[in-house]
């Protein structure tokens, strides 16, 4: 059951544009989208262009041993070897392959398409040659660890950027910080002469000291830390190859007309 202090009662302030400081308005663009989420589409050819693994066939099997030992008189009683069956349908190897890349590159639906692609880079391109994928030795390569780490992240590393859309934004309106509601503030506040509200809201005593050096700096002219209510925030890739929003902390307008995005840490 959560426990919590009712005799401490939450500290709310109402942060809003302090109709006195409008010279310390701010417009932030609103930007087109930089990366967008595109259709995923490769043919052949880009394929053929991958540089090839050149993995070499051996004539190996999978072998395990084992050895029984007698702890009383410390000797070996049993040793024995024998083979491990490697998969026996490459198919289901390569589906595997398939999937893994297409997972690590965050691509729904496209299996169907791209099952065949990864298939004809394995007969044509993963080995020193052209193989048959019912030899036993590709099928003892293809079940190997370092052999799969190697393939995925060939594929991932070369269709990452194929996954978004890049663009050059386009600048479309302006937020102005003088058109925004009133809303009410849990955490911290600093009660600055250069931001247009009333307190500029804080996370952190780090950005309530942020927002103090700003206030004193001679060659700022406006500040305030953003919001999610602002609607401020710039796109990335994520290393996980996600697409995620990056809220800035802190918009500054300098006296020379620059203005800056300030991240905190």
């Amino acid at each position: 059951i959560a426990e919590f202090d009712t005799g401490k009662p939450l500290e709310l302030t109402t942060i809003f544009v302090d109709k006195n400081k409008l010279d310390k308005d701010i417009e932030i663009p609103i930007l087109s989208p930089r990366i967008s989420i595109g259709e995923f589409y490769i043919d052949k050819t880009e394929i053929d262009n991958l540089s090839s693994l050149k993995i070499p066939l051996e004539n190996k099997v999978l072998e395990m041993e084992y050895v029984a030992i007698d702890m009383l008189k410390g000797m070996e009683v049993i040793k024995r070897k024998w083979n491990l069956p490697v998969p026996q349908d490459s198919k289901s190897v390569i589906a595997y392959y398939s999937h893994q890349i297409l997972k690590q590159l965050s691509i729904g639906g496209a299996f169907a398409n791209f099952h065949p692609i990864v298939k004809r880079y394995v007969i044509k391109k993963l080995f020193t040659k052209e193989v048959n994928l019912e030899d036993p030795r590709v099928l003892y390569k293809l079940s190997s660890i370092e052999v799969q780490e190697k393939l995925i992240s060939l594929f991932v590393n070369a269709l990452r950027d194929k996954t978004f859309i890049k663009r050059e934004p386009i600048r479309k309106s302006t937020i102005k910080l003088s058109k925004t509601s009133a809303f009410v503030w849990s955490k911290l506040v600093y009660p600055a002469n250069k931001c247009i509200f009333n307190y500029v809201p804080c996370d952190s005593n780090y950005e309530v000291a942020f927002a103090k050096f700003l206030d004193n700096a001679g060659d700022v002219e406006a500040f305030t830390n953003i919001v999610v209510k602002n609607g401020f925030y710039i796109e990335y890739i994520s290393e996980e190859n996600h697409l995620r929003f990056y809220y800035p902390d802190f918009v500054v307008k300098l006296k020379n007309g620059d203005y800056w995005i300030i991240e905190t840490k």
